[in-house]
């Protein structure tokens, strides 16, 4: 059976954090930018700052990186998990937004993600994936 869009409100992304990355992505846009979002979850947060802030720059790309499975230390996200496709949720919300910034979602744990990745290749790197310590210490030193 296959499982409903997350449709309830989800806060995660306080109006500070909104102005702080609406401020980064700001600096670091340009015609033709690459930046990463990592952890990017339901799409309902700072992927929408992202679609926002870099409409008006033509050909500009956001790889979003995110297994879709949530934190294992946070409930909340596993009971979301359980009930909702929270991949298919994220593509929803994208596609919502009608913006002309090309995404590509990869499926990926951060770690793994940034295994791939040549060094320099993004104007601007966003993590936000699992928010516990050492995961925070572990998603830096990988995309450093």
């Amino acid at each position: 059976m296959e499982k409903p869009l997350y449709t309830a409100e989800y806060v995660a992304f306080s109006p500070f954090d909104r102005v702080a990355l609406s401020m980064l992505i700001r600096q670091r846009a340009k015609p033709g930018c690459r930046m990463a979002e990592i952890g990017s979850w339901l799409g309902n947060g700072s992927t929408q700052v992202f679609l926002e802030e870099l409409r008006g720059h033509n050909d500009s790309r956001v790889l979003c990186v995110d297994t879709w499975r949530g934190n294992p230390n946070v409930q909340r996200h596993q009971d979301i998990v359980e009930r909702f496709d929270v991949f298919g949720t994220f593509r929803a919300n994208v596609e919502r937004a009608q913006s002309p910034v090309k995404i590509q979602a990869l499926v990926s744990s951060s770690r793994d993600a940034a295994a791939l990745i040549a060094d320099g290749s993004f104007d601007l790197l966003f993590i936000d994936a699992d928010h516990s310590y050492d995961a925070v210490r572990e998603d830096v030193a990988a995309w450093r």
